[in-house]
């Protein structure tokens, strides 16, 4: 078994896992964003020159993920070639980190499909 190869399959499956969970993350920090402009548009103390600071806010956490989407579309194509090399060898295939790689890339591809559907 190559303990080189199944190093490197980890590393790969731990930058898609993290990317994902960062795009999770970004997810839930925008609907919290949204529900504060919400909260500052209904508040008589904030002034316009507040909600429009949030509304930025807002804009730099939309901004940012087309990057995250990008990085895990690129972690995902080195984990499918990692994935996909080795598909033919029992000892590896029979590994927990060859089916934590499965796994983690069949989420990746449901997270990205959610923000680039076919």
């Amino acid at each position: 078994m190559n303990n080189n190869f199944l190093k490197e399959l980890k590393i790969r499956t731990n930058s898609c896992a993290r990317t994902i969970k960062d795009l999770e993350y970004s997810k839930k920090e925008i609907a919290r964003q949204e529900e504060r402009i919400r909260q500052y548009k209904e508040d008589p103390e904030r002034d316009d020159h507040d909600v429009k600071k949030q509304i930025e806010v807002l804009s730099e956490l939309h901004a940012g993920v087309p990057t995250e989407v990008d990085q895990l579309d690129k972690y995902l194509s080195l984990l499918r070639e990692a994935l996909e090399e080795n598909k033919e060898d029992a000892d590896i295939l029979a590994t927990e980190e060859y089916q934590k790689a499965v796994s983690v890339e069949k989420q990746g591809a449901e997270v990205l499909e959610q923000y680039r559907p076919s």
